[in-house]
């Protein structure tokens, strides 16, 4: 894939990355952790928990407070709640030691349009009773995070470390910093996402670095009179250190968690090596874990992200011995999945008394060889989520079970509750390969005054629009692969490939023709943009993607007179408005447990844990209800959504081209093929004719091996 693209398509995912989580799975391998009972911790609305010498402390409406729990059970929320020290809203990070509570604190002004800047900060030593020991000065404070955690940690002996911008601070007393580490040298790039400092056993300090090429665990280490960071490695710490995993402080060991959704632990001693302690998806516990904190050997407790209630939730883990004996089920995934998705697996998890479904992920090309080779091995998982996976690929090749049987016996589902678009483009060789549960939608948007009444158009009308309007830019004034890639690709992979007969026609003069029009309406060869476009009066089409009933009459609402949803241009056309699925989930045709899978795929469908925050359902019902229940809340006072609105959103569902979501995989290897050959023609060492042919070659290559 070009490495422009996929810079780009990495931003549209970070905008949807609260939606996917690293809990709960498991990578094939046995877990050899123990089982831990999970209960409501009993409290809320707490920020930046610490847990130290029997005591949580922790910020509530700008407070610092310490809650003894030592001597209580299951339920931390009982106990005596004492007021440590008040006015603490500038605080970002605290930790203890030895009963002393070191606290970061930060200084903001008024800058340029009224914006609130931070601009300088101090480390606050405070008594066991809230007064003030000592305050050191920190006048280099990275601006630009709003992380309240993993700033700080405590090394024994008085010794504290502050992690902030690229500089690790290090105080051993109120004399000042004795010693400052550049991380910038050993890791260069400047402050990553998500970047933490932690403590682990015996004293021991850990800077977890995320940078570009540069994503390392090193341990700060006292090396004579001055400190050092000892870079971590070996094949436990990558999987430690892995980009979408994190670490937690604990003084019985540093915890580590990933997307295998197993919790490790490493004590710190020369033999030791990472154990694991719990699997997140047999406690029955789902959703974006947060929070760690470590209140003894047996005891955990966990802050957890639920999609369903938009909120946190914290739970107590207390060590129970082996995992209850339930028949198991295998949801197998591809790189990630849905919060949501997992949440409904922890849900039925905790409802079923028979099955219990565990999450198993195959990631990197590996993971995907490993996948193919098990769906067809003599123990498959016993689901599969397609969302992530070229769906025609794996229903074409019969490894998927015909769910339409299933659909028409079940007294819980009915055929008749889904969008029609869903189940008939899902239904490949005549078989219905799974049920997606959801689905967002990629369309364009445009004036009544230059698109007409009636959405829908295909490129000849995108032509005559373009020389009518001079002075507008179709989509944007964008290079020649943002547009082709964003705005013309499903209109070229439709209008010059015959995917029902396997043939396709790059070669012929309409194809050329597009191209130079293409390139002559760009602004550059690649991915670029012009900074500063407005995005509504500056073009006719406006792309946006549709993720809830407020979208559209938001997004409507911002042009400067009547407009409609028009579409991206198609071969025929007719209005394309694309689609992406979530938790479009099947069951294997070779699973061994069917009748618990298809028992798993009814509670997930029918709703019964609670419905997905983002998105629209692909259940009829659900979808009526909500449309009814919508508020505009983008205008004030917000106000319920009108009849005619009501009609504008549900034309676009019922137009929903949901046969982009399936053949996305094939489409999107046409198009990097086009995009790859173009290249020399942009470039100038290629004619567009030369360009064509070999385009030609290639795709007729991919479908013949397709078939």
């Amino acid at each position: 894939m070009n490495i422009q693209k996929a810079a780009i398509l990495c931003c549209l995912l970070l905008v949807l990355a609260y939606m996917f989580s690293g809990c709960g799975k498991q990578t094939g391998s046995r877990f050899e952790g123990d089982y831990y009972e999970a209960q409501d911790a009993g409290f809320e609305n707490m920020s930046t928990v610490r847990y130290r010498d029997g005591c949580l402390y922790y910020t509530k409406g700008g407070n610092l407070y310490r809650k003894p729990i030592d001597t209580f059970g299951g339920d931390l929320g009982d106990g005596r709640e004492e007021l440590v020290r008040g006015g603490m809203d500038s605080l970002r990070d605290f930790v203890v030691d030895d009963g002393d509570i070191y606290c970061f604190c930060v200084r903001y002004s008024l800058g340029k349009g009224l914006k609130t800047e931070i601009t300088g900060g101090s480390l606050l030593k405070l008594r066991a009773d809230g007064t003030v020991a000592y305050e050191l000065p920190v006048e280099d404070v990275y601006t630009d995070s709003y992380s309240d955690e993993g700033l700080l940690a405590a090394g024994g002996n008085g010794s504290i470390f502050l992690f902030t911008g690229s500089t690790v601070y290090v105080a051993e007393g109120e004399e000042g910093f004795c010693d400052m580490l550049d991380i910038d040298e050993v890791a260069p790039g400047g402050k990553g996402v998500g970047e933490q400092i932690v403590e682990g056993s015996g004293g021991r300090v850990y800077c977890h670095i995320k940078r570009p090429g540069n994503n390392m665990i090193f341990e700060v280490v006292k090396d004579g009179g001055s400190y050092a960071l000892k870079k971590m490695s070996g094949e436990e710490w990558e999987t430690a250190n892995a980009e979408d995993g994190k670490l937690f402080g604990s003084p019985w060991g540093l915890l580590s968690s990933g997307a295998d959704g197993v919790l490790r632990q490493y004590s710190g001693s020369e033999d030791e090596r990472w154990r694991e302690v719990l699997n997140w998806s047999a406690c029955n516990l789902g959703g974006t874990i947060s929070k760690v904190l470590q209140i003894s050997e047996d005891r955990f407790l966990a802050t957890l992200f639920d999609s369903v209630e938009m909120g946190n939730k914290s739970y107590v883990l207390d060590r129970k011995g082996e995992i209850p004996e339930r028949e198991e089920l295998v949801l197998a995934c591809y790189e990630d999945m849905a919060v949501h998705l997992e949440e409904q697996v922890v849900a039925f998890n905790r409802a079923s008394e028979k099955y219990r479904v565990v999450i198993q992920v195959y990631q990197g090309e590996e993971g995907m060889v490993r996948l193919d080779a098990d769906l067809v091995s003599s123990n498959p998982p016993d689901l599969l989520d397609l969302q992530w996976l070229d769906v025609e690929k794996y229903a074409g090749r019969m490894v998927m079970e015909d769910l339409a049987p299933y659909l028409e016996d079940s007294a819980v589902l009915d055929r008749e509750d889904y969008l029609d678009g869903v189940l008939d483009a899902y239904t490949i060789n005549g078989r219905l390969s799974c049920i997606p549960s959801t689905f967002i939608i990629y369309t364009a948007l445009g004036r009544v005054s230059q698109f007409g009444e009636e959405a829908g158009w295909d490129m000849e009308k995108a032509m005559e629009l373009a020389e009518r309007y001079p002075d507008y830019s179709l989509f944007g004034r964008m290079g020649f692969m943002a547009n082709l890639d964003f705005c013309y690709s499903y209109y070229v992979a439709d209008r010059f490939v015959d995917w029902d007969s396997g043939t396709c026609s790059f070669a012929d003069g309409e194809f050329c023709r597009l191209m130079e029009w293409i390139a002559e309406h760009s602004t550059g060869n690649g991915y670029e943009g012009e900074e500063g476009q407005d995005e509504f009066s500056g073009r006719m089409a406006v792309r946006e993607s549709l993720s809830d009933l407020n979208d559209l009459v938001r997004y409507l609402g911002c042009f400067d007179e009547k407009a409609i949803a028009i579409g991206y241009p198609s071969a025929d056309g007719r209005p394309l408005h694309r689609t992406q699925v979530w938790d479009a989930v099947g069951i294997t045709a070779k699973s061994r447990h069917k009748e618990g899978a298809w028992e798993f795929m009814e509670y997930f469908l029918s709703g019964k844990a609670g419905g997905q925050a983002l998105g629209f359902c692909t259940n009829k019902h659900a979808l009526e209800q909500a449309l009814e229940e919508t508020v505009i809340y983008s205008e004030t006072p917000p106000r319920p959504i009108s009849q005619e609105e009501k009609e504008q959103v549900w034309e676009i569902i019922s137009e929903a081209d949901f046969n982009t979501a399936v053949r996305k995989a094939r489409q999107d290897r046409v198009i990097d093929m086009v995009l790859e050959e173009m290249e020399g023609y942009l470039d100038g060492y290629k004619s567009i004719e030369d360009v064509a042919a070999v385009i030609q070659n290639r795709v007729e290559v991919m479908l013949q091996e397709e078939r």
